[in-house]
């Protein structure tokens, strides 16, 4: 028996104001010092690190197949590597959309992330998931009014997080594809002279769907959508949304491998970046094979 995917947002969360969108204390947190893409197997979770260097937020908390931590347990690397509290108050996680492998490390992983302020898309879900979302103590759900437009939030004096919903929630449509109707992030740095960069943080939305974002800004970092995937790749749109950009500094695909140095979903395939940019890549999976926990991206 297939069960039905469930409107949990809807029915479990509450619908955010704008003035609602607040993911930092802003006497605590004076600045963005980069992003941390932590290596959770197949999924995303990116930490946006403060003026010292520690996540302050999370775009995505997920993590599926080839996790590098074990099974959950009070004693899980998770709550160290992922941790969801700062100077004792919890943190902030921006999902980009409910599929497991980016919200999963808050179901069996590090159980404590379930009390941080969630932001989430209302969006159709499978059930397993919902029972997740139901859990969230502290989740909002982004006001759908906002449309196709962005959500400035300032950090101190040169910094800016950004947010947008890609596409418009459709309660008549249980099999929306959850990549397309999600949230995409965009973290904005200018520096002493006033000049501007961007870090992309588009979860599993293709480029040419992210609406409203920085694209004419030099691009610090790039996280790859959908980990390098193919999907939704157009060989018009997305090829021409992506030349027309500044090449990045910083391309990282967060991904996983098994033990013998595949991925089930053919992921990443590198073709469709290379083939448009000469610049160099780093995975989440390099970061493990270094015995590093995550791949750090900084303005400078």
């Amino acid at each position: 028996m297939t069960l039905a995917p469930v409107d949990i947002a809807d029915r479990a969360t509450r619908k955010a104001d704008i003035k609602d969108l607040v993911i930092h204390d802003p006497t605590e947190v004076t600045a963005i010092n980069g992003i941390s893409v932590i290596d959770v197997g197949q999924g995303d979770c990116i930490g946006i690190l403060n003026q010292d260097d520690k996540v302050f937020c999370y775009v995505d908390y997920g993590g599926f197949n080839y996790h590098p931590d074990a099974k959950s347990s009070k004693s899980n690397p998770s709550a160290y590597r992922m941790p969801a509290t700062l100077n004792n108050s919890y943190v902030s996680v921006i999902l980009t959309h409910w599929d497991k492998d980016h919200c999963w490390s808050a179901a069996s992983k590090n159980i404590d992330a379930r009390n941080c302020f969630w932001i989430v898309p209302r969006q159709y879900v499978a059930p397993s998931v919902a029972r997740l979302a139901a859990k969230l103590t502290n989740a909002k759900r982004w006001p759908e009014s906002v449309e196709d437009r962005s959500v400035e939030i300032a950090v101190g004096a040169k910094h800016r997080v950004t947010i947008r919903k890609c596409a418009k929630f459709s309660d008549d449509d249980e099999n929306a594809d959850r990549n397309l109707t999600g949230l995409a992030v965009t973290l904005v740095s200018k520096d002493e002279g006033g000049t501007e960069e961007v870090m992309l943080l588009p979860g599993d939305c293709p480029f040419d769907k992210i609406p409203n974002w920085e694209s004419s800004l030099p691009i610090k970092a790039l996280v790859a959508y959908h980990h390098g995937s193919h999907t939704h790749w157009k060989a018009g749109a997305t090829d021409h949304a992506i030349r027309h950009w500044q090449p990045s500094s910083e391309l990282v695909y967060s991904v996983g491998f098994n033990g013998i140095g595949t991925n089930c979903y053919g992921h990443p395939d590198t073709t469709n970046y290379d083939s448009n940019w000469n610049t160099n890549s780093q995975s989440t999976f390099d970061a493990r094979a270094r015995d590093h926990t995550s791949v750090i991206v900084r303005w400078s």
